[in-house]
């Protein structure tokens, strides 16, 4: 299962990534009741427990608020899971781009220029392209970080105003380096990768998608000072190259969203189910268990 961020309250207006921590909550009572919760390394080895639902909970992106809420929470439920983590917090950004973005998007409001294109504020406070329609977030989740590091630099009032309003710090702050290395002292965490700058993997160059994996694992094993196996895919975006030079590396587990293809080839490669926060409990558990939201 794929989760990202938990607030207190459950606002999906940035995105829809986010749920309360009541509801999460919710979830573990349930989960911890009538299914078999194991570690996402034993559950891709098939330790399965017959004649139950067998789930791993995985948290992408870092976020503090992973530690602040979730964290305690599977302590207390004795619930295992996996959190996936970026190297941003090793550079001179403490954000993810897309989280940046969400934010941005959302105070800003003139039409903004990038690289000489024009972009302006269209359906739902997305960015576009004032020419092809294209949102800026898809153009930035298909390039590299220096077109990311552009977008940034083109709202530059946007990181002093979610700065400055602590209303916004759940969606946007990153686990520090001393919260990592406290999480993975828990029996209850493994940590994994994220990539290194949270670009899809998918969309640059071997080389670059390369570099940034090794980054990503030498960062966190240096920082953790454990093994680093576990690999979920930003954006989901992976390659048939990307995957079997990951596996080359140690990343024996590896996550996307979505297979690319209805026949996955790799062993070491699983998809997952996120979580809806917009539908209710029954629904959601009836999707569950169906495996998709068809």
């Amino acid at each position: 299962m794929n989760y990202h961020g938990v607030d207190q309250v459950g606002d999906t207006r940035l995105n829809s990534r986010f749920i309360s921590q009541a509801y999460f909550e919710q979830q573990l009572q349930y989960f911890k009741t009538h299914c078999h919760v194991l570690p996402l390394f034993d559950y891709m080895e098939g330790k399965w427990e017959q004649g139950k639902l067998n789930l791993a909970l995985t948290f992408d992106d870092g976020y503090l608020n992973n530690f602040t809420y979730v964290l305690p929470l599977l302590e207390k439920y004795k619930a295992p899971a996996s959190f996936y983590i970026t190297g941003i917090v090793e550079t001179d950004y403490d954000y993810l781009w897309c989280d940046f973005l969400d934010i941005a998007s959302f105070v800003h409001q003139e039409n903004i220029e990038i690289e000489g294109e024009i972009y302006k504020k269209g359906y739902r406070g997305l960015y576009k392209h004032a020419t092809t329609g294209r949102t800026l977030k898809s153009i930035c989740a298909q390039s590299d970080f220096a077109f990311k590091e552009k977008t940034m630099q083109a709202f530059p009032e946007a990181i002093h105003e979610f700065r400055q309003d602590k209303k916004w710090n759940d969606y946007w702050q990153q686990m520090s380096k001393t919260q990592i290395q406290e999480a993975a002292k828990s029996p209850y965490i493994t940590i994994g990768s994220h990539a290194y700058w949270h670009n899809d993997l998918s969309q640059i160059n071997l080389n670059d998608a390369t570099k940034e994996l090794q980054q990503s694992k030498d960062f966190l094993e240096n920082l953790v000072q454990q093994e680093v196996n576990e690999l979920a895919y930003p954006h989901g975006g992976y390659s048939d190259t990307v995957v079997e030079k990951a596996e080359t590396m140690g990343f024996k587990y590896q996550l996307t969203l979505d297979y690319n293809n209805k026949e996955n080839k790799y062993k070491c490669l699983e998809e997952r189910f996120g979580i809806n926060p917009y539908i209710s409990w029954n629904n959601q558990l009836h999707f569950l268990l169906r495996g998709d939201y068809v």
